[in-house]
């Protein structure tokens, strides 16, 4: 049974818990949706009131494994494959073989690739068919590693299947569907192996520290759409955390669409490609020209 909306100081209560431990902001104009979303869970768990569900998180010994199916519930998952393709175009065209010719020539064969809010799966894949139609052409071999991480565990068992129905797949130009996807039955579609083993998939809090520090020495970071959801504390430690990750060498990252790092102090120099703007990381070398 749906319970009545939430107060606004319960709101608050269970806002402040889920950015703890996920760095998600909920504005006011959330508390509908959040009180959906808490009902949902309060159903699953047998619960019948707002602070009967928020002491189970806080002190139950369970608490910790449904605070992550709430934070489940509230994340925003929805994707598709080659989401804002001038953006991956620009990766293809300028970024990619960028990094290739400079590390080609120090002697390097290694491409390293974060695709930090995967969620379901889709943006990994496509950048992991993209890099594997680049280096199938390159002279020499390449070793590709591709890290994809998100704070949804259920996003990440979706992503590890790789199974996708016609929807996800709209904007996925029928080349790539011919050679990168096998029939899964009636209108769903499996990515090739030899795609699913480019990417490693795991689990992230992208604003916690510690976790992020494992991540070092990124060619480029996709981390798109994701502090829109953020409060500007949030905002800045997560920006310093993907500086941190990112190469010494050229190591660039890209935001959504509508993101910008204009309100947030960073090292980062902003590369403007006809409307899309690409984050590069600062060093003794020339910054890449665009063209």
């Amino acid at each position: 049974m749906l319970n009545d909306k939430l107060s606004l100081a319960d709101f608050k209560l269970f806002r402040d818990l889920i950015k703890k431990h996920s760095g998600i902001f909920l504005s006011e104009a959330k508390q509908n949706f959040l009180t959906i979303r808490l009902n949902y869970r309060m159903e699953t768990c047998k619960l019948s009131t707002f602070k009967e569900y928020y002491y189970y998180l806080k002190y139950d010994p369970k608490g910790n494994e449904e605070m992550q199916n709430l934070i489940d519930a509230v994340s925003v998952n929805e994707t598709y494959f080659f989401r804002d393709s001038n953006q991956l175009n620009i990766f293809k065209s300028h970024i990619l073989p960028r990094i290739m010719s400079i590390k080609s020539s120090q002697g390097e064969r290694q491409l390293k690739v974060w695709s930090a809010a995967c969620s379901t799966g889709e943006e990994a894949y496509s950048i992991a068919m993209i890099i594997s139609d680049i280096v199938s052409r390159a002279p020499a071999r390449w070793d590709v590693e591709i890290i994809a991480t998100d704070i949804s565990t259920s996003a990440l068992v979706s992503a590890r299947r790789g199974i996708y129905d016609d929807y996800a797949l709209r904007e996925t130009k029928l080349s790539y569907l011919n050679k990168y996807f096998e029939q899964a039955g009636p209108g769903k579609y499996c990515v090739k192996s030899e795609i699913k083993q480019m990417i490693n998939f795991g689990h992230i809090n992208l604003v916690d520290n510690l976790s992020t520090r494992k991540i070092t020495n990124m060619d480029c970071i996709f981390c798109r759409n994701v502090i829109i959801y953020l409060d500007m504390e949030s905002r800045r430690r997560l920006i310093e955390n993907m500086y941190r990750s990112l190469n010494q060498n050229d190591g660039y990252l890209l935001l959504g669409q509508a993101e910008t790092l204009r309100e947030i102090e960073s090292p980062l120099h902003p590369l403007h490609f006809d409307g899309t703007v690409v984050y590069q990381k600062q060093t003794s070398n020339e910054l890449l020209e665009v063209a």
